[in-house]
């Protein structure tokens, strides 16, 4: 079976688990549902500028749209791992490759589902202007980008460490969360913050929202396409090191 056919299997069974878990698949749904409800009606019941509830709106939205694609990456993994098929699947021939690819897609298309919900609840519901509504478009491959990367970094880590460490994958976004800055403009924050928060493309994104200056969407970006290689360097080598040390099939 070429890598091609083994990703599209690996995606189907991905989907048909998630479609065959009720808990899996209303946590997929709710859980961005729940955020479009809560800022939604915070911007429509008018009690703030309509300028900063728009960013509020957009920044919880960037928010949950990257822990989507990132959670649900990691939740195959963590069932494979809790199942104890993860070593199976590569004795019948699945690559750390492949497994990725098919991990980060069905991530991918999670995230992709959150911002169709997006557009096609808030169409005609909410007063946005053009500007705002291209927000998310702008900041699409940044959020996007950082988000993979961090499920590739967590399923190394789980991989490395072993299932026990599977909390990493649930608390990894939310810690970068916490010093990225969601709701404060980084110029307010103490000087050791300030630069944490600069170097996280979470936080870079989140001033741009709020201030507009492109080049900190540049920044993010090239931020994120770097810890997107780094992660993926270090799941290579995670997987090359347990096949030399012939512990990969006891995981």
């Amino acid at each position: 079976m070429n890598s091609i056919n083994i990703i599209k299997a690996l995606s189907y069974r991905a989907w048909l688990g998630t479609v065959g878990d009720q808990g899996r698949l209303t946590e997929m749904l709710i859980y961005p549902l729940s955020h479009l409800a809560i800022w939604g009606l915070f911007l429509y019941a008018g009690i703030v500028d309509q300028k900063i509830a728009e960013q509020l709106f957009f920044i919880n939205l960037v928010w949950a749209i990257t822990m989507a694609v990132q959670i649900q990456s990691n939740r195959i993994m963590l069932a494979d791992f809790w199942s104890r098929e993860f070593p199976e699947l590569f004795r019948s021939g699945v690559t750390e490759k492949s497994y990725l690819v098919a991990d980060l897609f069905f991530g991918f298309c999670s995230g992709m589902t959150t911002i169709v919900l997006f557009f096609v609840l808030t169409w005609g519901c909410f007063d946005f202007s053009s500007d705002s509504m291209m927000t998310l478009i702008y900041t699409f491959p940044s959020y996007i980008i950082f988000s993979l990367a961090l499920a590739i970094f967590a399923i190394a880590v789980v991989v490395r460490l072993s299932q026990t460490y599977g909390f990493i994958a649930f608390t990894l976004l939310t810690l970068i969360l916490t010093f990225s800055s969601p709701y404060c403009p980084v110029d307010n924050l103490p000087v050791i913050l300030k630069y944490i928060a600069l170097i996280s493309p979470l936080g870079l994104i989140f001033e741009y929202i709020r201030n507009g200056d492109v080049t900190l969407l540049y920044y993010s970006t090239a931020i994120s396409v770097m810890a997107f290689i780094a992660s993926y360097i270090f799941y290579i080598k995670v997987f090359k090191r347990l096949r030399e040390k012939g512990d990969f099939f006891n995981l």
